[in-house]
């Protein structure tokens, strides 16, 4: 979902006629931080695929971990509102993560809406996941809700994602657009020239 917001943000970005190089207006403090969080995320997943048995093992605490890393750096930018809505989403991820043994919880039901197979999942071959079940906690914050048909690319997704994926669509939009509210930057007043004999 939050690829989908990126590339939402982008393009709405470019229809209210704002500039992609204003994204560089954006500031973004402890980027080494958020490399270092992607790389566990890689290493995490990579070491679990390949069954070394150390990492499959710490799985749970590598996730867990992760989002420690990346809450970090929304810490680093909390004066940025849109990394705060991130950091919101993030959290509320990681609260259901770490009450659940270290694995996100999806429905079934809401699997099958938006056609995917709960097999992989309820087989325990996908080392992120589990499948929802009574004993699961904070269930409302699990992957429940769906977002299917007609939409080109169906997705099951939680309410910090939906938090997670607003935040990045009000940064890229508001970056493209040098809004105040994403770059911290007063937008230049406009000043009108008035020249005798011309008013």
């Amino acid at each position: 979902m939050l690829l989908d917001a990126v590339v939402a943000g982008l393009v709405l970005g470019w229809v209210f006629r704002g500039r992609f190089v204003n994204l560089a207006e954006v500031e973004i403090r402890g980027v080494a931080l958020a490399v270092l969080g992607v790389l566990l995320q890689f290493v995490r997943q990579y070491g679990a695929s390949a069954g070394w048995p150390l990492v499959r093992e710490w799985a749970p605490v590598f996730y867990v971990g992760t989002f420690w890393i990346l809450l970090a750096v929304i810490w680093l930018n909390r004066r940025n509102p849109a990394f705060l809505l991130i950091g919101f989403g993030i959290f509320l991820n990681m609260l259901v993560i770490a009450a659940n043994g270290g694995k996100m919880p999806v429905s079934a039901e809401s699997l099958a809406r938006a056609g995917f197979d709960p097999g992989p999942i309820a087989s325990g071959q996908v080392i992120t996941h589990q499948l929802l079940t009574e004993t699961t906690r904070l269930a409302f914050l699990a992957d429940v809700l769906v977002l299917g048909k007609p939409y080109p690319r169906p997705v099951v997704f939680s309410i910090g994602d939906l938090l997670l994926s607003a935040g990045a669509l009000w940064c890229l939009v508001g970056g493209m657009l040098a809004h105040p509210s994403v770059t911290r930057r007063p937008k230049p007043l406009k000043t009108r020239v008035s020249l005798p004999g011309l008013n």
